[in-house]
């Protein structure tokens, strides 16, 4: 009798176990359909080539994503991990600011490093049918829709456009919205540089506010890796070959004393600095009267922060007028022709010295040594170092004072063809730049 309760009872014990493991592989078919599903998608993106042909499949394969909802986060926020890939990282970004999910904000911070490739577009993608079209629209990041197009980012804008869009706030994220992997050695550090800070600034961000956005504390902690200075590449199997890199274009420097963005910048990276807004609060008194108050706290900030251009309303001497114009910063400049603009390169190229002009004053603009009077209606070009160490040329194109949206509209602009350098969408100083740079290659 008592084998026989014995063995009732391991029958009822294997039948307990045997109910709980069915029951577990009820569910893991599920789960793991989830992940193939999901798997296969992302595979679809990876091996996703454009064309000339409208994009509906790409804008199918990422709606079909986001409807998947929350139980595929986590697969993504994996994939944004591991993923280096430009087209992966546009469309992650693309898709977790669509899902709006607080889970994403952790990984979505470590990919900002990621973020800095080499220059690329932002792009306008076509799609025929109509309710992917308005799908697409409605998750892109142009304020505007475009008949039958939708916008499709670059990895940088993508990613901060999720995490601006999930969080409700930046990090002065638009600052470095126009840099580009490029250059030398130096170059390329000060670039990583800034972007691994703006990703610390949104990793400190998130670590004090984490409980106002997301309610599972798995996700508190960012985890960025730390940001590495790289050693120097020059070695005994490295030749170095001076080169000319083409910089900023048509890049517009605003005053400080009219806008609040984009009135400094950084000719090492290309960064564009905004108006220190703690210097600057007296809402009593004009901002040019603060800026004379505060100039050397204002020029130790912009040497803390790299900052190379600054800028301002000046107004030229036996003059009443004022004109836009950039102070330089802690470099050093030289007043050179014009000329040499077209002819930069092959001087490079020559090996030889460069030639330097007169040292620049406080102000880069045309001069008439003869007349001694300053010209702000023509162009002017300065050979400069910044305190980094970059060398290049910088040239004034033109004084922006029609602007697009103010004084005429954008189809007036196109219209005028490019011709009248005094057009752009902010007024300040138009420049372009070129940049000297050693390019490191391995000897044969």
């Amino acid at each position: 009798m008592q084998r026989v309760l014995t063995t009732l009872v391991c029958l009822s014990f294997v039948l307990v176990i045997l109910s709980t493991n069915s029951s577990d592989a009820q569910d893991e078919p599920a789960k793991t359909a989830l992940e193939r599903q999901v798997e296969t998608l992302l595979g679809d993106l990876r091996s996703y080539r454009f064309s000339s042909s409208p994009q509906d499949g790409l804008a199918e394969i990422i709606k079909e994503i986001v409807e998947m909802g929350e139980p595929a986060v986590p697969i993504l926020i994996a994939e944004l991990d591991k993923t280096d890939n430009v087209m992966m990282m546009r469309s992650l970004g693309f898709i977790l600011r669509a899902m709006n999910d607080p889970r994403a904000v952790p990984a979505l911070i470590r990919a900002i490093p990621k973020t800095l490739v080499p220059s690329l577009s932002d792009l306008g993608c076509r799609c025929d049918d109509e309710a992917l079209l308005a799908f697409m629209q409605k998750h892109d990041l142009d304020k505007d829709n475009r008949d039958g197009r939708f916008g499709y980012g670059r990895p940088f804008r993508e990613i901060t456009g999720a995490l601006r869009n999930i969080t409700k706030t930046h990090q002065r994220d638009d600052e470095v919205n126009f840099v580009f992997l490029g250059g030398g050695e130096r170059q390329q550090q000060i670039q990583r540089k800034l972007f691994h800070e703006l990703a610390v600034r949104w990793q400190s961000w998130w670590e004090e506010n984490w409980r106002d956005v997301v309610m599972d504390p798995a996700y508190k902690d960012v985890k960025l890796p730390e940001f590495k200075q790289q050693s120097s590449l020059a070695s005994l199997s490295v030749a170095n070959r001076i080169k000319v890199m083409n910089g900023m274009s048509g890049a517009t420097v605003q005053p400080i004393e009219k806008s609040s963005d984009a009135c400094f910048l950084d000719l090492d990276s290309g960064r564009r600095g905004s108006r220190p807004a703690e210097m600057f609060r007296d809402k009593e008194v004009t901002v040019a009267e603060q800026l004379k108050q505060r100039d050397p706290e204002v020029l130790s900030w912009a040497a803390e922060e790299g900052l190379d251009l600054m800028g301002f309303v000046y107004q030229p001497p036996g003059t009443d007028e004022n004109h836009f114009a950039i102070k330089p910063l802690g470099m050093r400049v030289w007043r050179v022709d014009n000329h040499r603009w077209d002819s930069f390169d092959k001087e490079v190229a020559s090996n030889e010295s460069l030639k330097l002009g007169q040292p620049a004053d406080g102000v880069l603009m045309a001069y008439d040594a003869k007349t001694k009077k300053y010209l702000p209606d023509e162009e002017a070009t300065f050979i400069f170092e910044t305190r980094e160490g970059t060398t290049g040329l910088i040239q004034i194109m033109a004084e922006v004072t029609r602007v697009i949206g103010r004084d005429l509209t954008l189809e007036e602009a196109r219209a005028a063809g490019g011709d009248d350098e005094k057009i752009g969408f902010y007024e300040g100083v138009k420049i372009r730049s070129k940049m000297i740079y050693e390019e490191q290659f391995d000897r044969p």
